[in-house]
């Protein structure tokens, strides 16, 4: 059963579908596209992130769906490649998560406002299927990749466990006057030093875009993420690890009290968007 609209608020379906056929002026709703995202750019990739937590009582059915049904249609409509879906770290790997879930939708496009009116289009025609999500714990971020993917060191099997995957959120901002410098020193020392930890298999840092799917009200966050792939036996060992390691790159460029970090334990492989 299709499900449309399923990522936004049922408080702003009205809006998103006026601003979306209205010859994508995007008010309040999208924001403007950046010049870098203007319809001569170049194709570059992005995160759709979509937090929520499922109807209460409905958690096994709210799982179920997202794996076979609600994931890839909601790809496929965004024109991205897949989802990937996470749950909540038993072990804390940091802060607490913001919600129980996050689907993580990854794609390219060279102008992302134009991506998400034409989302809307397309989901606006969908049947509407079970309210599975509660819509008051929804709401979704976007983020652009900087640079390449940062290999890492590789999966840590010392533990007594199998290795299971995990990703890890470090968000942060520049001090200010010192973003340039900031940007150099997170996405690139930063994020190299702390993928040489055991058990740690890649880092992506990525930007918030200005242009972002709705205007549901949205946990506060840094502009600056850097996602880390981690697979281990032993995570409790191994985000130790990477606090030891964390505690020795000292910078003058972040500021101190922006720091934000919490992990994700991994539901399963890809799942590509519906053809």
């Amino acid at each position: 059963m299709k499900t449309g609209f399923p990522e936004t608020s049922s408080l702003f379906r009205v809006g998103f579908v006026a601003s979306a056929l209205c010859a994508f002026v995007f008010g309040g709703t999208i924001a403007t596209a950046a010049a870098a995202d203007s319809a001569t750019a170049k194709s570059r990739p992005y995160i759709l992130m979509v937090f929520n937590n499922p109807v209460a009582g409905k958690e096994a059915e709210y799982n179920d769906w997202y794996n076979h049904i609600h994931a890839g249609e909601v790809a496929s409509q965004l024109g991205f490649d897949d989802a990937l879906r996470f749950v909540s770290s038993p072990v804390p790997m940091g802060g607490e998560t913001p919600r129980r879930y996050v689907v993580i939708y990854r794609g390219k496009s060279h102008d992302l406002a134009q991506t998400y009116a034409g989302y809307f289009v397309k989901s606006k025609n969908a049947p509407h299927g079970p309210e599975m999500i509660d819509h008051t714990t929804n709401y979704n971020d976007s983020f652009a990749a900087v640079g390449p993917e940062i290999p890492g060191r590789g999966a840590n099997n010392a533990g007594k466990a199998r290795a299971k995957t995990y990703v890890w959120y470090v968000y942060a901002n520049a001090a200010a006057g010192k973003e340039a410098a900031f940007e150099k020193w997170f996405d690139g020392d930063f994020a190299s030093a702390i993928s040489k930890v055991p058990g740690f298999i890649s880092a992506q840092p990525y930007l918030r875009t200005a242009e972002q799917l709705g205007n549901a009200t949205r946990v506060p966050a840094p502009a600056h993420l850097i996602l880390f792939k981690v697979a281990t036996g032993d995570i409790a060992r191994t985000m130790k690890d990477a606090a030891r390691e964390k505690a020795k790159l000292k910078s003058g460029t972040a500021d101190s009290g922006s720091w934000v970090s919490y992990g994700f334990s991994e539901l399963g492989q890809p799942i590509p968007a519906d053809k």
